[in-house]
């Protein structure tokens, strides 16, 4: 696929499951009661969590720019990209914003200045160094979801668990329909609307708006968002 295409799909992706996250830990406040609920008052706490994250984040980015300059090896790149998320998680859960976003935007501010800061030789070795980490995690936490889901489905006593399989299906059914929906809807719209020159520009094929169509929370992030779940009577 196209280079920019890849981009708005990774991008896109993150972005997702950032904000995903986000309302699904409202939404546990709520449930749990430690959050009255009200329509506003839910709603302006995602914003509040969502913009406070991105605010935090793009925030650390330049104050990592000027140390990633004078780093005089490659080995201490990786270390710093290994530091970096917690340096931007920890000040945004401590002040209840989205520890998520902020992770992601000083990610996604880094990217955009990292080869003006950080060499090649440090990109390769970052690159590689992350690509086994993800699949050492990414494992992990399969692994561990393998594990509690035996006692998940002794404690599911509200339904039987075929009706608890057949829910789960209606809502990803749901889910993806919707999202398909409206990636091959909406831009026609948007088309019809909008007839700049640069719009034009901007456009994709139908087979390329697949791909994006499916990128949603994908890979460890449902199950590590499932185990977040409380396990409450309601």
């Amino acid at each position: 696929m196209p280079r920019r295409i890849l981009t708005v799909l990774r991008a896109e992706s993150l972005l997702n499951d950032g904000t995903a996250l986000v309302l699904l830990a409202v939404a546990i406040e709520v449930v749990t009661d430690e959050r009255p609920f009200s329509w506003s008052g839910t709603a302006l706490a995602f914003v509040e969590s969502c913009a406070g994250g991105i605010v935090i984040g793009a925030a650390i980015t330049p104050l990592l720019i000027p140390v990633r300059r004078r780093l005089p090896e490659p080995l201490l790149h990786s270390v710093l990209s290994v530091a970096t998320p917690f340096l931007a998680y920890l000040p945004a859960e401590l002040l209840h914003v989205s520890g998520v976003l902020a992770v992601i935007t000083c990610g996604l501010v880094t990217t955009r200045f990292g080869p003006r800061v950080i060499g090649s030789d440090a990109r390769i070795q970052a690159i590689a160094f992350w690509e086994v980490a993800s699949y050492l995690l990414n494992s992990a936490l399969f692994i561990l979801v393998g594990i509690q889901l035996p006692a998940a489905v002794r404690a599911l006593t509200s339904v039987s668990l075929a009706q608890a399989a057949i829910a789960a299906c209606a809502v990803s059914a749901a889910v993806i329909g919707t999202r398909l929906l409206w990636f091959y809807s909406v831009p026609y719209r948007v088309r019809f609307l909008d007839r700049r020159p640069q719009q034009r520009d901007r456009r994709i094929t139908a087979p390329q708006r697949l791909p994006l169509a499916w990128a949603g929370m994908r890979g460890a992030i449902s199950p590590a968002a499932a185990l977040t779940v409380p396990a409450v009577a309601i």
